[in-house]
């Protein structure tokens, strides 16, 4: 009867993402179709709904106001091997300084520790050995591995040199998650039913899977989670807060509520290099099932296949179910095909509508993410740019790494608004050296 006892914590785990849906196995943690709270970017228009996270709605503009002149795209001087945002910033630092390149990282959400920044090399088939060496003369530091990704601390000014081993097909950021609500709904979903039968989870392993888990410990000095719950971090600096997120420990105790007699492990990570880690340690700890409430947006090809459903798959080919929030950035999605009538590369969202916009104030962060439809990797090259209505001349950020065959069809970019630039900004999609032949996901959290 053991699918009968693990069905019953799958079905509790639903409190993880109340109004979301369960995935098993194949699709990965991303995009959804139902549900979410905040911004929405609604299919040819712009404007975006009223959200918690800084954002509200757009003031009302023609699709005239709207559309924005825009700066020519860099890619021509830019290294093919490395992501755009890690490219600029190296730049930055050989001809402005370590101030100017610590201030834009600080702005991109990039992240940096004294002098060094993280990435994610990603090594030529069978050259794991030779790209970890390649690190190493570069003045880096190998933190974690993964398969074929190798998570390191670089030298800002070592960036460039590394990209020339041939052991090295590319280098990016880490991919991180993106987090989804939590709340709390015992009744809701007829919990205490179960429990009042017997059914508490006895004998049951589940693993809260998140970015933190910050006042974990207060929670079971107060009774919220039970005493011997199992910790381990996966993230570089051994960090279980994963520096001060409370996500997970709001997690945690909402699956305590449902099943109180099971197991529970607190397991965290920060990159998709640790999250594949984390599972492989939740594998061999025979684990039975594993809730997560958050999602990668930008390699979410929504097939059931990419780097992060290769890690999911591979816990459940090992007899891990597995549940995952889903739908919560349903109304801060558009989707749709490539539309260019008058020919200027850009994207039209509606008839003369080249721009998506909302609002977002000063303090609060942007990422915005776009993929289509040409996985696992691509030579059509679309951009996104991000634009303020202060300056609408000049893009403030842009996602404009190279497709040149190798990489995959996706673009990301993360923007902290500065004080005194709160306001209306757009995103704009253009065709950099693409055929025009695509439909695209976006989404702007």
């Amino acid at each position: 009867m053991k699918w009968v006892i693990l069905a019953l914590p799958a079905l509790l785990l639903l409190a993880a993402a109340i109004g979301g849906a369960l995935f098993v196995g194949g699709p990965s943690a991303g995009a959804g179709d139902a549900g979410g709270t905040q911004a929405e970017i609604a299919a040819g228009a712009s404007g975006v709904e009223p959200g918690g996270d800084g954002r509200q709605e757009a003031p009302g503009s023609s699709a005239e106001e709207d559309a924005a002149p825009l700066a020519a795209n860099g890619n021509d001087n830019k290294n093919q091997k490395i992501q755009a945002s890690l490219d600029e910033l190296d730049g930055l630092y050989a001809t402005s300084g370590a101030e100017a390149a610590s201030d834009f990282a600080a702005e991109r959400g990039i992240t940096t520790r004294d002098g060094r920044v993280t990435v994610v090399v990603e090594a030529a088939t069978g050259k794991v050995a030779d790209a970890r060496s390649a690190v190493s003369l570069a003045g880096g530091l190998v933190q974690t591995t993964h398969g074929d990704l190798i998570q390191a601390l670089v030298p800002v000014e070592g960036v460039r040199e590394l990209s020339a081993s041939a052991a090295v097909d590319y280098i990016r950021e880490p991919e991180t998650p993106a987090l989804f609500t939590t709340t709390e709904g015992i009744a809701d979903i007829g919990a205490d039913a179960w429990q009042a039968g017997g059914w508490e989870g006895s004998g049951v392993k589940i693993a809260i899977l998140d970015p933190g888990f910050s006042g974990y410990d207060q929670r079971i000095a107060e009774g919220e989670l039970p005493a011997n719950v199992i910790t381990r971090s996966f993230r570089a600096d051994g960090d279980l807060t994963g520096a001060g997120e409370i996500h997970g420990t709001a997690c945690a105790e909402t699956i305590y509520d449902m099943v109180p007699g099971a197991q529970i492990y607190l397991v965290n990570f920060g990159t998709d290099v640790e999250l594949g880690n984390a599972v492989d340690y939740l594998i061999s700890e025979g684990v039975d099932v594993v809730s997560a409430s958050w999602g990668f947006f930008d390699v979410f090809r929504g097939d059931g296949q990419g780097s992060i459903d290769d890690i999911v798959q591979n816990a459940y080919n090992s007899g891990i179910f597995w549940a995952n929030a889903s739908g919560n950035a349903a109304r801060k999605h558009w989707s749709g095909p490539y539309v260019d009538s008058d020919g200027d590369q850009y994207l039209e969202f509606a008839p003369s509508d080249e721009t998506n916009s909302f609002y977002a104030s000063a303090g609060s962060s942007i990422d915005v993410y776009l993929t289509w439809n040409r996985w696992p990797a691509t030579d059509q090259d679309y951009d996104i740019y991000l634009v303020w209505e202060g300056d609408p001349a000049t893009d403030v950020a842009a996602g404009d790494s190279w497709q040149s065959g190798t990489q995959t069809p996706s673009e990301y970019l993360h923007y902290t608004v500065p004080a005194g630039q709160g306001g209306t900004y757009w995103v704009t999609i253009k065709n950099y050296g693409a055929d025009g032949n695509a439909d695209f996901q976006l989404y702007v959290l």
